[in-house]
């Protein structure tokens, strides 16, 4: 499967063998994500990756068609995520031993940890 972030010369694209512009790097992170976010939300739809920077955010009533990243700044800190359909994965690479709270009938496709010692807790009907 190919999610189209990364496509070959031409359009203003990447080269693989060569040297990249700041313009690039920008298309393809605007490509890859539909928003970074640091404070909570609710009812949104994100049709691509959604990422978590900082500690202290839920996300109520979303869903996200990409995947939801838990970035390195929430560190050790909480994130919530209540009844979220993640079409995508949860990838963790930040949050603690119990700071990822997944509740309230949250539908995720799939969940990585992407970093040692991080705990997902999932409560209420959660359907992974």
């Amino acid at each position: 499967m190919t999610l189209g972030y990364v496509v070959g010369k031409g359009g203003n694209d990447f080269d693989p063998q060569g040297n990249y512009t700041r313009a690039e790097a920008m298309t393809l992170i605007d490509r890859a994500t539909s928003e970074i976010i640091d404070e909570s939300v609710s009812g949104q739809t994100y049709a691509k990756t959604l990422i978590v920077r900082k500690a202290g955010a839920t996300i109520a009533g979303a869903t996200i068609r990409g995947d939801l990243i838990i970035g390195q700044g929430v560190g050790g800190g909480d994130v919530v995520l209540d009844n979220v359909t993640i079409e995508g994965r949860l990838i963790a690479f930040g949050g603690g031993s119990n700071s990822i709270v997944v509740k309230g009938g949250s539908k995720i496709a799939a969940v990585v940890a992407g970093k040692p010692n991080v705990h997902i807790q999932m409560e209420g009907g959660v359907t992974v």
